[in-house]
């Protein structure tokens, strides 16, 4: 992939990944209000949409691996891959984090405050 169609990329992804902040948010709301006895989804839909929502910033946590890994092989400055090599680190331990969130929360059977977090990109 060219520059561009990289930052294309970037871009659709970082446009998802702010969609997948707002159901975050959404669902933690959810559980602020289940203190009040009050809730907009059922626990069981908030399960439901919380290991659906972990999966797809698992996806997108891939794709900026992806990006960063085609930045890192188009790099034609030497003095600038070792930069490119920290930011493939950095997105595989985002990648892990994200998986290792995705783990907890289809294990745990329950999306809450304590068992969800957002894994930086």
């Amino acid at each position: 992939m060219n520059k561009k169609e990289l930052l294309e990329l970037q871009m659709i992804t970082t446009i998802f990944y702010i969609a997948s902040l707002l159901i975050s948010l959404i669902l933690t709301y959810n559980d602020y209000l289940n203190l009040e006895n009050k809730q907009i989804f059922s626990e069981e839909l908030e399960e439901k949409i919380g290991i659906y929502n972990r999966a797809f910033v698992v996806i997108l946590t891939l794709s900026y691996l992806y990006i960063n890994y085609q930045n890192r092989v188009n790099c034609k400055d030497y003095n600038d891959l070792k930069y490119k090599d920290l930011q493939v680190f950095a997105s595989t331990l985002s990648t892990i984090a994200a998986l290792i969130v995705l783990y907890v929360i289809i294990n745990s059977g329950r999306y809450t405050i304590t068992s969800a977090g957002n894994p930086n990109l």
